[in-house]
């Protein structure tokens, strides 16, 4: 059978393989890297694989062969970053409010391929419990066990949670009813909200006066994100829903009081 013009990409088509189709828990048969070599129209007998890994290995590859009647075959041990530091790194890009939710996106799926496809899957854990998020606080923990026979609540429902959007809406460990608040402000002060919420904050001029926006935000309200809001001054308020700035009339009322009552 004549070769085809991959037939010197071969040793390139398993590195590629065994980067994207294998990890620890996922090896590789010979008859399975014969056949995915034949989707890249490479031919490959069992005498020149083995050939082939002994190459990769000397060049650097940390390759594994595991055997067993089920199960066994080749797997890329070492990678260049690790699967809890990919998880750090995914964390780090979710929670940033500098960068656009496109962006995220963009850059976690850059870090996915940096891993297995198994392990990639991994990456979009959060911890997410009947509908809300349960923060826990990592220095307060002790004694940690795991609990065999125990499925998680929320399994089904945490690879759809975005905690960049999350974190930008709630303020420190504080939750709140969620709501979508407009923020009337001046333009000098915008910086200021896209910085807390992305540069994707819906912005617009208020009509008839010039030099106001009108900034559309997501936000849990809690006396956390009226403490923010204080910080910002008289120059910023709530245009809208009343139910919210009343609320946040209440909590000002509320500390004036207990500052007249000293």
């Amino acid at each position: 059978m004549a070769k085809s013009g991959n037939q010197k990409l071969k040793l390139l088509y398993i590195a590629k393989i065994l980067e994207e189709e294998s990890d620890e828990q996922h090896c590789i048969s010979m008859q399975e890297l014969i056949k995915k070599l034949e989707e890249y129209d490479v031919s490959a007998e069992r005498k020149s694989i083995y050939d082939d890994m002994e190459q990769l290995m000397k060049f650097g590859y940390d390759i594994v062969y595991v055997k067993a009647r089920a199960g066994g075959g080749y797997y890329l041990a070492g990678r260049r970053f690790e699967l809890p530091e990919l998880k750090l790194l995914v964390d780090a890009v979710q929670s940033s409010r500098f960068i656009t939710l496109k962006k995220s996106r963009e850059l976690i799926h850059k870090i996915e391929q940096l891993a297995g496809k198994y392990e990639a899957k991994q990456l979009q854990r959060q911890v997410y419990v009947a509908g809300r998020i349960k923060h826990y606080r990592v220095d307060k923990m002790g004694t940690i066990r795991v609990i065999d026979g125990m499925v998680r609540a929320g399994r089904d429902s945490f690879r759809q949670f975005d905690i960049g959007a999350y974190t930008n809406k709630t303020f420190g460990m504080f939750g709140g009813e969620e709501a979508v608040v407009t923020l009337e402000l001046p333009e000098r002060m915008l910086g200021i909200v896209l910085d807390r919420f992305g540069k994707e904050t819906d912005i617009r001029r208020k009509e008839g006066e010039d030099g106001i926006f009108l900034a559309r935000i997501e936000v849990a309200v809690s006396s956390q994100f009226f403490g923010w809001l204080t910080g910002l001054g008289e120059s910023v308020r709530i245009a809208s829903p009343e139910n919210v700035a009343e609320r946040y009339r209440d909590y000002l009322k509320g500390i004036l009081e207990r500052y007249n009552r000293l």
